[in-house]
């Protein structure tokens, strides 16, 4: 299922309460934790640094916002899009493309958000 039916289908009836934000946690890059070469070249960019920090404030607020199931698939979604962007290591342009898909999956987020934002509670 994508998150795009999972946000519609297990919103729609708003019978489950939605995850709670998690409080105050830090950003879940870590670089001091770095693992992977993808995250050694975000945590050496300012700029990098600061859209992925935005990348990872689009995506808590938006599980914040969906019941448990769909915060499921959008976390199951969110590690396929890691290791997407992660795997960018074997371009020639590495950094290039980290912000390249740093861009999408900001505007996929927001897309998302926006989504559940336009939908109306029914009854």
């Amino acid at each position: 299922m994508t998150l795009t039916l999972a946000v519609l289908a297990s919103n729609a009836a708003a019978q489950t309460a939605p995850v709670p934000p998690p409080p105050d946690r830090p950003p879940l890059l870590d670089c001091a934790q770095k693992v992977f070469v993808a995250e050694t070249i975000v945590c050496e960019s300012p700029d990098l640094l600061a859209q992925n920090g935005r990348v990872e404030a689009a995506y808590l607020d938006l599980r914040g916002r969906l019941a448990p199931a769909a915060a499921t698939v959008l976390e199951d979604e969110q590690r396929a899009w890691l290791a997407r962007r992660n795997a960018c290591v074997f371009k020639s342009s590495s950094r290039g493309y980290i912000a390249r898909a740093n861009a999408a999956r900001l505007k996929d987020l927001a897309r998302l958000t926006s989504r559940l934002g336009e939908r109306r509670p029914s009854g």
